[in-house]
C-alpha cells in the first residue's frame, strides 16, 4: 500500500526525532533541539507546544496526530522499521506490545496484521523480510511464538488490550484476582531464572515480567482513549525501550512529533469534507430527506460510473434512540418507517449491541444491497464503509443530539480518490432539533475529537415546509404505539401505501446548496493551503489573529512567569526547572489512607408521591415522601446477595471512575471502603444509578485529591522546588474565533475575543486609561494560566505604559464562592513572589468581596500605576 505524502512526513518527523534522540542525553532535551530544529520553541508557553512531558521516567514517549481515517495502522506499521533500526540495536528480538482500546478493535487489527493477503500485514512482512509474527495475549499465555528460538527470528507483535494488563491483583482478594498476564505462567518456564535487570516481581514467568524482560516497543492505538486504562504503573512494569502514541486528539501530556491537518487528508482524498449539516422540523424530514438525498447521490454515482467513474452505492446510517422512553425513534420503528416507504427488506440492516446483521457483510461488493444501517452507537469504533455518506440522527426534538460516537463513519472517502462529482466528495448530516447552535457545537466538537475543526462543517440554509403528502404517513410509522416486542422480533407495522422521498423540489435545493458550499470550501481550503506551505506547525492552528504591528517589539520581549519545578534527574533527563503541572502535584496521594466517607444519601430520588389525607372536613390530595416506593420497587430488581450486590456495585463504580494517579487495586479498596456502611435499600437504589454512584465517588475524591494539591504547592513553593520563571509569551498568531470584539481600542491582537456584559465594560475602561499600553483578553485553557494546584486563566492581561503588568479577573456580582477565593489566593502568592512589575486584580461590578476590588477601584489603582 503506497503512502500518503502526509504519511511520508509524518515517518519522516519520526525518523528526525529519533536521529536526535540517540544523540542526547535528556528526554526533554532531545524534544526542545527537535522542534527547534524545525523552527519552533517549546518552552514559549504561549505557543501551541509545551514542554516534553516525563509521564514514564526513562523511557522516550512520542505522539504522531493524525485524523480519524487518516490511517494510523499503516503509520503504525511502517513506524516499527524505524523504531527498531533506531532503538534495538543490542542484536536481540524486536518485539512489540501493540495495546488496543477495546476488543472490537483488538480483533480487527489481530485479523489484519495476521492475513497475508491485507496491506497492512504485506508491509510488515516487506519491512521486516518475511519474519513476522502476530500473536494475541491468549497465544502469548499458552507460550506460542513466545520461546526464545522464535523471539530472535524477526519480529513480534503482541496485539493486546490495554484493560486486561491493567488490573492488579489486592491484599485483599489474594492469588484469583491477578490477570492472566501477571500470574506464574509454566508455558513461559525457560525464563523462570530471571536475569538481574529483569523486572523484580514474585512472579517471573509471569507474561508482563517476560515482556519487561525483553525491553518491547509499545504502540499505542487510539492513545486518547487511554486517558484511564493505560497506566503509568503498567508502562513502568513494562519496562519499554520506546512508546508510540496514535491519536486523533493528543492529551495535554501527549510530546507530539508530527502534526497532520484535517487539510492535508483532504488534499490526498482520505476524506469527505466538508461535512453539511442540515436541520429538519421532525423525525419523519429527517427519514425523508435521508433517503432522498441518497437516492440522489446514488444516481450521481451511477451517471459518473457510466462515465468511466468507480462504482459507489451511498449508504445512510440511522442513528435510532435507545429503548429508555416509551416515545423513543428506536430501530424498530426506523425499519418499520423505511419498510412502510417501499425500500426493500434486503437494503436495511440493523447494527446494535445485540443484534450484528451486518457480519460478513461486504459493503463495498457491488452485488450487497445495503444501503440503510440503523444502529445506535454500536458503530463508533472497528466498523468501516467509505460507502456511508448520509448521518440521520433521530432524536426528540428537545433531546441533545450525540453524534461522537458515530460521525467519523461517514468521512472517509470512497477508493481515496476525488471523484468528478462534488457531492461525491462531501459527507452529511441531517438533525431534529429545537437547539439546532447546541447540535452544531455538539458536531464540531465531535469532528474536533476525529482531529478535524470547526472549519470542516458547513450549514445548510433551512428547508421549505414540506409539500409531499407521505410526510403525514411517516410520521404516523414513526410515532405509532409499538406493542410490547422481544427486540429480535419486528414489531407490528401499520398498513402503509409506502413513504415516498422528501420533495424533489427540496432535494434539488439541498444539492444546489452543497454544489455551492463544495466550491467555496475548496477556495477556503486553497487559502488555508498557503499558510501550511513551509511551516512546521501549521497543522496546529490556522492563524487569523496576529499581534498589532506596534506592539509587537514588546510584546516579543515579554515574558510572563510561570510556576516552575525541579525535576529529579534519571539516566535520560537531566535536572532542570520544567512549567508545573497540576498533575505533578499529585504525587505521592495515597488513596488508601484518605476518609472514605461518601454521602450517598443525598442521591437518593426526591420526587414525591400525591395521596389523600382524611380530615375534619373529609379528604384532601397532599403530597408524600415516596421514597419508600421506590425502594420497594427497587427490592424487585435485587437477585444477589448483599456481599454479591456489594461487589457489584463496587465494581460499577470502579469502571466508570476515571482517576489517573489511582491504581485500578485502590480505586476499587476505596470504594469498598466507602460501601461498607451503605444499607441494603441505598445499595439498590446504588446499583440501578452507577453513573450517579460514580459522580459521588468522583467528587469525594477529586476534593481529597485537590486538597493534597494544594497542600503540597504551598510545601513545595516553601522548599524552594517550586519558583516563578519567565517562560510564557504571546503567539505571534492566534487561530481566529467565530465571534469577535469590535470597536474597542488598545487590544494586543488585531482582532481580541468577544466578552461578556461585565467584561465589555472592564475592556472599554482599560481602552480609556491613559496609561494603560494594550490590553489582551486571555483565551481559556489555551493561553496564560497560573499554573498552580489549580489552572487559573485571568481574563484580562494589561500592559501599562510604566512597564508593569496587570492579570485582571472579573467577576459577576452573582458570583462568589470557593472558586474566587482560591483564584484570589493563587493569583497573589504569584504577584508576590513575580515582583514588583506585576500585579493581580480581582474585580467585581460593585459587589464588595474579601480580596476582591471594585471596578471603580481597579480604576483608581490603574491611574496610580
Amino acid at each position: 500500500m503506497q503512502l500518503k505524502q502526509y504519511q511520508q512526513q509524518a515517518l519522516r518527523d519520526l525518523e528526525q526525532y529519533l536521529d536526535v534522540l540517540g544523540g542526547s542525553r535528556s528526554l526533554a532535551a532531545a524534544y526542545a533541539a527537535y522542534w527547534a530544529a524545525r523552527g519552533a520553541d517549546v518552552l514559549a508557553t504561549g505557543g501551541p507546544l509545551r514542554p516534553y512531558c516525563n509521564t514514564v521516567p526513562g523511557t522516550p514517549r512520542v505522539a504522531l496526530k493524525v485524523p480519524t481515517a487518516g490511517g494510523k495502522t499503516l503509520l503504525a506499521c511502517h513506524a516499527l522499521r524505524l523504531m527498531a533500526d533506531s532503538l534495538c540495536t543490542d542484536g536481540g528480538p524486536v518485539v512489540v506490545a501493540w495495546f488496543v482500546p477495546s476488543d472490537t478493535i483488538l480483533s480487527q487489527t489481530l485479523l489484519h496484521l495476521q492475513d497475508p493477503r491485507h496491506p497492512y500485514r504485506q508491509t510488515l512482512d516487506s519491512l521486516f523480510a518475511h519474519r513476522v509474527t502476530v500473536i494475541d495475549k491468549a497465544a502469548a499465555l499458552a507460550g506460542q511464538g513466545m520461546h526464545a528460538a522464535q523471539l530472535a527470528d524477526g519480529l513480534t507483535v503482541l496485539v493486546l488490550s490495554a484493560q486486561s494488563f491493567v488490573e492488579r491483583r489486592t491484599a485483599a482478594s489474594g492469588e484469583a484476582a491477578k490477570p492472566l498476564a501477571y500470574r506464574e505462567n509454566g508455558n513461559l518456564a525457560e525464563y523462570a531464572p530471571a536475569s538481574p535487570d529483569a523486572a523484580v516481581d514474585d512472579s517471573p514467568t509471569a507474561l508482563i515480567n517476560v515482556l519487561a524482560r525483553l525491553r518491547p516497543l509499545v504502540v499505542d492505538d487510539e492513545a486518547h482513549n487511554f486517558a484511564s486504562n493505560l497506566r503509568e504503573e503498567m508502562l513502568l512494569r513494562l519496562r519499554p525501550r520506546f512508546i508510540l502514541d496514535l491519536t486523533a486528539t493528543p492529551r495535554p501530556t501527549s510530546n507530539v512529533v508530527s502534526f497532520i491537518d484535517a487539510m492535508q487528508l483532504k488534499r490526498e482524498h482520505m476524506v469527505k469534507l466538508p461535512v453539511v449539516v442540515d436541520n429538519r422540523r421532525t423525525a419523519a424530514d429527517v427519514l425523508s430527506a435521508a433517503i432522498g438525498l441518497r437516492r440522489s447521490l446514488e444516481e450521481q454515482a451511477r451517471a459518473e460510473q457510466a462515465d468511466g467513474g468507480r462504482y459507489i452505492r451511498p449508504i445512510v446510517l440511522f442513528q435510532a434512540q435507545p429503548k429508555n422512553a416509551a416515545d423513543n425513534v428506536t430501530f424498530e420503528r426506523i425499519r418499520a418507517a423505511l419498510l412502510a416507504a417501499g425500500i426493500a427488506d434486503e437494503e436495511i440492516r440493523v447494527k446494535t449491541a445485540t443484534r450484528d446483521e451486518l457480519h460478513g457483510e461486504d459493503l463495498m461488493s457491488p452485488s450487497c444491497p445495503v444501503r440503510y444501517i440503523i444502529t445506535v452507537n454500536a458503530l463508533k469504533e472497528g466498523w468501516d464503509c467509505p460507502f456511508a455518506y448520509i448521518l440521520a440522527t433521530v432524536a426528540n426534538r428537545t433531546s441533545r443530539v450525540d453524534v461522537e460516537q458515530v460521525l467519523g463513519r461517514i468521512l472517509r472517502q470512497p477508493y481515496a480518490a476525488r471523484h468528478a462529482n462534488p457531492l461525491l466528495n462531501m459527507s452529511y448530516v441531517f438533525t431534529c432539533s429545537d437547539d439546532f447552535r447546541q447540535t452544531v457545537e455538539d458536531i464540531i466538537l465531535s469532528l474536533q475529537k476525529a482531529g478535524f475543526s470547526r472549519n470542516d462543517y458547513r450549514e445548510a440554509l433551512p428547508p421549505a415546509p414540506p409539500s409531499a403528502p407521505s410526510q403525514a404517513t411517516v410520521q404516523t410509522v414513526l410515532e405509532a404505539p409499538q406493542p410490547a416486542t422481544a427486540e429480535d422480533e419486528q414489531p407490528d407495522l401499520l398498513p402503509a401505501d409506502g413513504m415516498a422521498a422528501a420533495a424533489e423540489t427540496d432535494i434539488e435545493r439541498l444539492t444546489r446548496q452543497a454544489i455551492r458550499i463544495s466550491h467555496d470550501y475548496q477556495q477556503e481550503a486553497a487559502r488555508r493551503e498557503a499558510l501550511y506551505n513551509d511551516d512546521p506547525l501549521a497543522a496546529i492552528a490556522t492563524h487569523d489573529m496576529t499581534i498589532k504591528n506596534q506592539f509587537k517589539a514588546e510584546a516579543a520581549a515579554m515574558r510572563l512567569p510561570l510556576f516552575c519545578v525541579k525535576t529529579r534527574p534519571n539516566i535520560f533527563s537531566d535536572d532542570v526547572w520544567v512549567p508545573l503541572e497540576r498533575a505533578m502535584l499529585g504525587e505521592g496521594f495515597d488513596l488508601n489512607s484518605q476518609d472514605s466517607r461518601v454521602d450517598f444519601a443525598t442521591m437518593l430520588p426526591s420526587g414525591s408521591t400525591i395521596d389523600l389525607a382524611e380530615t375534619t372536613d373529609g379528604y384532601e390530595p397532599v403530597r408524600r415522601d415516596n421514597r419508600e416506593v421506590l425502594a420497594n420497587i427497587r427490592q424487585a430488581y435485587q437477585r444477589k446477595s448483599l456481599e454479591g450486590r456489594r461487589d457489584y456495585v463496587r465494581d460499577q463504580i470502579a469502571h466508570g471512575l476515571r482517576l489517573d494517579n489511582c491504581t485500578e487495586a485502590d480505586k476499587k479498596a476505596y470504594i469498598a471502603r466507602a460501601l461498607a456502611p451503605v444499607d441494603a435499600d441505598t445499595l439498590a437504589f446504588l446499583a440501578e444509578n452507577p453513573g450517579l454512584a460514580t459522580a459521588a465517588v468522583e467528587a469525594k475524591v477529586s476534593a481529597l485529591l485537590d486538597a493534597y494539591r494544594a497542600e503540597c504547592f504551598r510545601q513545595w513553593i516553601d522548599l524552594g522546588r517550586v519558583r516563578l520563571e519567565g517562560r510564557y509569551t504571546f503567539p505571534q498568531a492566534m487561530p481566529r474565533t467565530r465571534d469577535v470584539l469590535v470597536g474597542v481600542d488598545k487590544g494586543l491582537y488585531t482582532e481580541e475575543d468577544c466578552v461578556n456584559g461585565f467584561e465589555y465594560e472592564v475592556a472599554t475602561a482599560l481602552a480609556a486609561c491613559p496609561n494603560v499600553r494594550f490590553w489582551h483578553r486571555n483565551r481559556e485553557r489555551t493561553g496564560f494560566a497560573l499554573n498552580g494546584d489549580i489552572n487559573h486563566y485571568p481574563d484580562f492581561i494589561v500592559r501599562m505604559t510604566s512597564g508593569r503588568t496587570l492579570l485582571v479577573e472579573t467577576k459577576g456580582d452573582h458570583l462568589d464562592g470557593a472558586d474566587s477565593r482560591q483564584k484570589i489566593q493563587l493569583g497573589n502568592r504569584w504577584a508576590a513572589l513575580a515582583g514588583d512589575g506585576y500585579r493581580y486584580f480581582m474585580v467585581f461590578q460593585s459587589k464588595e468581596v474579601d480580596g476582591a476590588i471594585t471596578l471603580s477601584q481597579l480604576l483608581q489603582y490603574i491611574a496610580q500605576l
